[in-house]
């Protein structure tokens, strides 16, 4: 709420718990600067699934094991959270008022509920062998109240940028534009949606095999194939995850961008210099360079979704044919829909 009182917060149990804080990790504080400098709102985070529940019917006796690594089924999929924008400020973040002069007048910090982890425990209202299920009250008590948030850890003053919706040109629309091999995309069945189909995918001009055995440099004779390729079977739109940077000393010149500039009517270049390490390491030696893969790929979904009916994330060297009947991936995405 906007307003002077300070919120505070308890843990409870579940059926304890506000409808919003059921589920949720993060407490979103909304503040602003110059036009929007009194704004001050507060969401909880929400989860676009459970994530319990699903490492439940993965036939998993928990999320994370007590030697610190997580379960083989779960590492891979990036803890992805929204937060939900508070009312008054919903037709400003999507129409990106708050971005004056291409600054941010906006803002989000972070704030993690720090609990204790639990081992092998869940914390469900579900119908489940009661041995497997968290007893906060035990483990919390009634009246644990969580540090005030000028007094918690968080990821403070996060931009809130325009939507990617508004940043992002329309494909081209006319033969001249596209030239003769590539397919017309400006027919769409979607009513609003801009794309039909569309591509992520995290690549690098160079880069190093697991356990820096060997060292690859084909990235943009492989990347230039594959966009090439996929659009000539059907998709609209590519966002190209660039990593090159996150492991070289170059410049830009270094990056794919020569590679994307060819294609950029339909292509959109996210320069991601990122490495995100993970706690499970192969028999090899590896920096992680597979997390920052999955955070990108989250990122993607995340940024890029709701503006498309479908949605592909690929490797470079993975291509998607279409086979028997049909020629376009649209044509088949069609009629299985139909289905």
């Amino acid at each position: 709420d906007n307003n002077d009182e300070e919120i505070r917060y308890r843990l409870s149990t579940i059926e304890d718990a506000d409808e919003d804080g059921k589920e949720t990790r993060f407490i979103c504080v909304f503040h602003g600067t110059g036009e929007y400098e009194h704004v001050y709102f507060e969401t909880l985070s929400v989860y676009p699934f459970n994530y319990e529940t699903v490492t439940l019917r993965k036939q998993q006796i928990s999320m994370i094991n007590k030697n610190g690594k997580d379960k083989g089924q779960f590492w891979q999929s990036s803890m992805v959270f929204d937060c939900p924008v508070p009312e008054p400020l919903q037709e400003i973040v999507r129409e990106g008022k708050s971005v004056i002069d291409n600054v941010a007048s906006l803002y989000i910090n972070i704030v993690p509920i720090r609990t204790p982890t639990r081992f092998n425990k869940f914390y469900l209202p579900l119908d489940v062998d009661e041995s497997l299920l968290f007893d906060a009250k035990k483990v919390y008590g009634t009246s644990q109240m969580i540090p005030r948030i000028v007094d918690s850890g968080r990821w403070e003053n996060i931009p809130i940028c325009q939507p990617p919706s508004l940043k992002i040109s329309h494909s081209a629309t006319s033969t001249s534009e596209r030239g003769e091999d590539m397919p017309d995309n400006s027919t769409s069945e979607l009513g609003q949606k801009r794309h039909e189909l569309i591509a992520c995918i995290w690549a690098s001009a160079s880069y190093t095999t697991r356990g820096s055995q060997h060292t690859v440099g084909d990235g943009e004779r492989r990347l230039k194939e594959w966009i090439a390729f996929h659009r000539l079977v059907g998709f609209d739109h590519f966002y190209i995850f660039d990593n090159t940077l996150a492991h070289t000393d170059g410049d830009e010149s270094s990056t794919l961008k020569s590679v994307t500039d060819l294609f950029s009517d339909f292509v959109t270049r996210i320069n991601w210099p990122t490495q995100v390490c993970n706690n499970a390491k192969p028999k090899a030696w590896n920096p992680g360079e597979r997390s920052s893969q999955y955070a990108a790929e989250a990122s993607c979904r995340q940024r890029y979704g709701p503006d498309t009916e479908w949605l592909a994330s690929f490797d470079s060297d993975e291509y998607m044919v279409p086979m028997g009947d049909y020629y376009n991936l649209k044509d088949m995405l069609r009629d299985a829909k139909r289905k």
